[in-house]
């Protein structure tokens, strides 16, 4: 089964590889120890379109990459992409585009037919 989860973590990763560093709050550690031991991986910087892992909030104190995705290996071979969007849309975070293969079925707002994607 392929699982992704995402949202607006409040934690930075930094440069995180894999591993959990020791000078992470508890409660960050707790978390990615979950992750890591449940085989969850992060997307944000490791996919075509987010190499360079953009910043996903911005505010008058900084910018960082607080709005994170995790998928487990299932997901992680059906991950195309990851785009941050440049656009706020009034928000302080900018939107993820996570771009994933899939054969469901996707109904087609316009005209009511459905296709397959």
């Amino acid at each position: 089964m392929s699982i992704i989860i995402s949202g607006d973590f409040n934690f930075r990763v930094g440069s995180l590889d894999d591993r959990v560093p020791s000078d992470y709050l508890s409660g960050t550690k707790l978390y990615l120890q979950f992750m890591q031991e449940n085989g969850f991986i992060l997307v944000n910087g490791r996919f075509p379109g987010d190499a360079k892992r953009d910043y996903t909030f911005f505010n008058a104190n900084g910018a960082s990459t607080v709005d994170l995705i995790w998928v487990n290996y299932q997901a992680a071979t059906k991950v195309q992409s990851l785009v941050v969007d440049e656009e706020t849309y009034d928000s302080d975070h900018f939107p993820c585009n996570l771009w994933v293969k899939s054969r469901a079925v996707i109904p087609n707002m316009t005209n009511g037919t459905t296709k397959i994607k």
